[in-house]
């Protein structure tokens, strides 16, 4: 039997090796066939952050940290590796695997991935059910070939799966760097996006329906994250098919996907 590493990279406030993080089902499911490791990192997107402090880091910063601890966390074991990303943490796992692509990290080696909720899901990557749209921060660059992936997403969860001209977008980068803790980095982050903020709305066309048919949506799509569980709770709800075809919870479809090479 392959020795496993099961690398699990926490969603945003969700406390490190805590039973009930999304991540933490599956791989406490999985038990003794793999070798599981939490990711220390901030998990952080300002004042929403795993110890409530107002002035925690932001996003960019928690993405910064979390790409660094990954690659350390990697090398330290002698096992093959899978990775899984929830939120914000699949953004970590998409920028580790971005610089990767690029030439960095060439001694970190990955066997698969298993994403829950990407907000750079590419359109048509979705595994155990279609999906649609693609993630809130745009579709990440390219990964390294070799590597299996696979994306759960649920269709009607804003962050992975957002309409390509959803008003919306423009959201993920404007509180990418925020933080009480440092605001002149965001303000100086927000100053430089005003010439493509102004190219975006010299872009937009207004004059066609499906311009004011997104602004019309657009209500719907925050009620489904804020209220309706779209990103959370539905991910606990068998609304995905497994390898046997039965209808399965995405924590569930990770346990079985990891099991795959454990």
């Amino acid at each position: 039997m392959t020795a496993i590493t099961l690398i699990t990279v926490r969603g945003t406030a969700e406390r490190r090796w805590s039973a009930t993080n999304m991540l933490s089902v599956p791989a406490l499911k999985l038990g003794d066939r793999v070798e599981w490791v939490d990711l220390d990192y901030e998990a952080s997107i300002a004042c929403f952050n795993p110890t409530g402090n107002v002035l925690g880091v932001s996003e960019a910063q928690s993405r910064r940290e979390g790409v660094t601890n990954l690659a350390a966390a990697i090398r330290s074991t002698p096992n093959l590796v899978v990775l899984a990303g929830y939120s914000l943490g699949a953004l970590v796992v998409s920028d580790f695997l971005a610089a990767r692509a690029r030439g960095a990290y060439r001694d970190c080696t990955v066997l698969a991935v298993v994403n829950i909720a990407n907000p750079a899901r590419r359109a048509a990557q979705s595994y155990g059910r279609p999906s649609f749209g693609y993630g809130l921060d745009g579709a990440h660059p390219a990964w390294p070939a070799g590597i299996d992936v696979y994306e759960i997403a649920n269709p009607v969860d804003g962050i992975t799966s957002m309409p390509a001209e959803s008003p919306l977008r423009p959201l993920a980068d404007q509180i990418r760097t925020f933080s009480l803790g440092d605001p002149h980095v965001w303000f100086d982050h927000m100053v430089a996006q005003l010439d493509g903020m102004e190219a975006r709305q010299a872009r937009a066309q207004w004059w066609e329906p499906t311009f004011w048919q997104s602004y019309a949506e657009a209500p719907a799509w925050l009620r489904g994250y804020l209220f309706d569980g779209q990103h959370t709770r539905a991910y606990t709800e068998r609304r995905w098919y497994g390898r046997a075809g039965r209808r399965i919870s995405a924590q569930d479809l990770v346990a079985e996907t990891v099991a795959i090479y454990a």
